[in-house]
């Protein structure tokens, strides 16, 4: 089954940099500074709400439908569900 969230990715960067050459004699310094804020929203494309998979009981003769109506997955089903927080943001200052 298809996810049914969507996902995206969103980031702003704002860079500050500033720098500066001193020549004394022969030689030249070059040093500065820099500082880059990241604002990063993020969200996963992933199923919160999860799934259930009923598959056929063959031995027993049962569908996946009477299955489903009895609450018992059969032999070979299986249930999934993503845990965790829907949006990120990791944020930067370097």
């Amino acid at each position: 089954m298809a996810s049914q969230n969507t996902q995206f990715y969103s980031a702003n960067e704002f860079l500050f940099q500033e720098t500066q050459t001193k020549l004394t004699g022969r030689h030249a310094f070059r040093y500065g500074v820099e500082f880059l804020r990241q604002l990063i929203t993020q969200a996963r494309g992933t199923n919160d709400l999860g799934s259930i998979s009923f598959t056929n009981a063959t031995a027993a003769g049962y569908s996946a439908f009477a299955n489903f109506l009895d609450d018992f997955s059969g032999p070979a089903g299986n249930a999934s569900r993503t845990f965790g927080a829907p949006v990120l943001n990791p944020n930067q200052l370097a």
